[in-house]
């Protein structure tokens, strides 16, 4: 067990469901570029065993809530820290893999449960602005992205496309490795309107 939620992370939580006022846009973003620049204090260990863990690290979960909260305001002036927060972060899997058949595959629900990146590129998505492309591109293409994260950045592409980003788009998701962002791909390239 990771621990119990703290007073942060209910605040973000609440904040993500409730708030609709974009007055308050400009404390939400600063409290994301805030908890953007925290580090995580729980060691990466793949092969050795599962790190005890009694809290839930704040980083991933807060910044996880802002960013939907940022997303659901969709306000213009938010685009700067977010795409910020995507360029200045390193991919889920930056740091190494662990073994699926290990212990350390567990890491993933201690810390980079949520992928808050995810939440970032959702967000972008909503807000419309056009700087946001060749970033999401980027999280599409690189897979040390979790696979959520990229997902999230190809359907925020659907929502920012224009005629030569759909070309694009088409072209990554012809034969992408994961069926459900090759379709989300597709889609944004309006390549699939129909369910399965």
């Amino acid at each position: 067990m990771g621990g119990k939620p703290d007073p942060d992370h209910r605040a973000a939580q609440i904040l993500s469901l409730t708030c609709r006022d974009r007055r308050f846009e400009p404390r939400l973003r600063s409290a994301l570029e805030r908890y953007c620049a925290l580090e995580t204090d729980i060691p990466r260990v793949f092969d050795t065993g599962i790190p005890v863990v009694t809290k839930l690290p704040a980083k991933h979960w807060v910044c996880f809530y802002l960013a939907r909260a940022l997303g659901n305001l969709a306000d213009p002036r938010s685009a700067d820290a977010l795409l910020t927060a995507l360029e200045q972060s390193l991919p889920e899997a930056a740091s190494g893999r662990p073994d699926p058949l290990g212990p350390g595959v567990l890491f993933l629900h201690n810390d980079l449960t949520p992928c808050w990146r995810a939440a970032v590129a959702w967000a972008l998505g909503r807000l419309g602005d056009q700087r946001a492309v060749p970033v999401l591109l980027g999280i599409v293409r690189d897979l040390d992205n979790a696979p959520d994260t990229r997902q999230a950045a190809a359907e925020a592409l659907g929502r920012l496309a224009d005629p030569a980003t759909r070309a694009v788009l088409r072209q990554l998701g012809t034969g992408y490795p994961e069926i459900s962002t090759r379709r989300a791909l597709l889609e944004a390239a309006g390549e699939v309107r129909e369910p399965y």
